[in-house]
């Protein structure tokens, strides 16, 4: 059953509730045309979505007790397994999709046995001063919960909310370019062809020897027997006296035509403004690989570490409190793991940080990602000559 069946439309006006002076077939069109449209910004806005919750799932959770790194079950569920069905990257994009497409955010719930979930659609109750309290929640998997408490839940919000309304603004703009564009372009490159019905062609209704049903002549030319002159491959129509195909003249030439340059610049312009509005780098929306180190430190700095912080921020509000992570108990996102280091560029920075007491050999080694060494020396700071005070060098000569 289509939109149209719901109302049991046939025509304009054949149903006085529907007000409209368009047609059935008008208003198929109207929105197969809307679609189209649409698909080119939900295309940009989830190139966005896969980047940002691509960068987030390469950051690291670490998790800390009283200043001391410790791994516990937070650092397990935050970095590998949130949940029995959905590992952390899965997770992470769940969020980013909800905090883009939800008005009200990503609502992150706890279950019993300390698994997290995210909702897929819920009803939130806002207070000034006393909590918020949400209704109506639905979680991926099917799960209906009826009712949550501030205290219980995660809610992940964008630090600009109005972000993708600000892209739905814009691209009702560029979408209608976008849509006259390609409609020119389809025009511009049809057939036009004209039939010339002649007195020896019967164009009387005529009735069917099978059904007993009457038929138009030329409805069941245009509908049946000239259809295949359009479809793909070669084809054979018979043509009786008094029917007679011309050709339409052009108007477009080729200097006015559109063309397909055209419309991909005013795909590239929507997918510019969207990286725009969510901080990243246009070029690295839209994967050049000129000046990509550059991009890259943009979009850690403007995009990725704001979701980081209001990540971190929630994760620390909630699950630990103002007296643990005032103590040093505390969870933090580590963006620093995002890009990877070439080892022989990376060999004299690693260096100096060791040698100026800021990083252990172990750190290090993780940055490059590789296996921490047992050993216990390769978790002590190190100290050179060159840093320490002047006086403190008992060897001397």
């Amino acid at each position: 059953m289509g939109i149209f069946d719901l109302f049991n439309w046939t025509g304009s006006h054949s149903n006085p509730q529907v007000r409209t002076s368009l047609t059935r077939s008008q208003l198929e069109t109207l929105f197969q045309e809307t679609k189209a449209e649409m698909q080119v910004r939900n295309y940009a806005i989830q190139i966005a979505i896969n980047k940002l919750a691509s960068a987030l799932s390469l950051c690291k959770f670490e998790t800390y007790k009283e200043g001391e790194v410790n791994r516990d079950v937070y650092w397990w569920k935050f970095n590998y397994e949130p949940n029995p069905n959905t590992n952390m990257h899965d997770f992470l994009y769940q969020i980013i999709y909800q905090m883009i497409w939800n008005d009200d955010g990503a609502l992150v719930l706890q279950s019993k046995e300390g698994d997290f979930v995210v909702a897929k659609r819920f009803d939130v109750v806002e207070s000034s001063y006393y909590p918020n309290y949400y209704q109506n929640i639905e979680l991926y998997g099917g799960y209906n919960q009826g009712y949550a408490k501030e205290s219980d839940v995660l809610r992940f919000q964008l630090p600009n909310k109005e972000v993708r309304k600000l892209i739905d603004d814009l691209f009702s703009t560029y979408g209608k370019f976008i849509a006259v564009s390609t409609q020119s372009y389809i025009r511009d490159r049809s057939m036009k062809l004209i039939l010339k019905l002649g007195t020896q062609f019967d164009q009387s209704i005529q009735v069917d020897e099978e059904t007993g049903e009457e038929f138009n002549p030329v409805d069941e030319l245009m509908t049946h027997r000239f259809k295949n002159l359009f479809d793909d491959g070669n084809t054979i129509t018979p043509l009786e006296e008094g029917l007679e195909f011309d050709t339409l003249a052009k108007t477009a030439t080729p200097q006015n035509r559109t063309n397909s340059k055209e419309i991909s610049e005013l795909v590239d312009k929507v997918i510019d403004l969207t990286a725009d509005a969510f901080g990243i780098p246009r070029g690295l929306l839209k994967g050049d690989v000129a000046d990509v180190e550059a991009m890259t430190d943009n979009f850690i700095t403007f995009a990725v570490r704001p979701l980081a912080k209001e990540i971190e921020t929630e994760l620390n509000r909630k699950i630990y409190g103002r007296k643990d992570v005032l103590d040093g108990t505390k969870i933090k996102v580590i963006t620093g793991t995002i890009q990877t280091y070439n080892i022989v560029s990376f060999a004299a920075a690693a260096d100096k940080l060791i040698a100026a007491s800021i990083a252990t050999p172990n750190e290090m080694r993780e940055a490059l990602e590789w296996e921490r060494l047992a050993n216990p020396l390769m978790d002590e700071i190190k100290e050179t000559k060159n840093y320490q005070k002047l006086g403190t060098d008992k060897d001397k000569e």
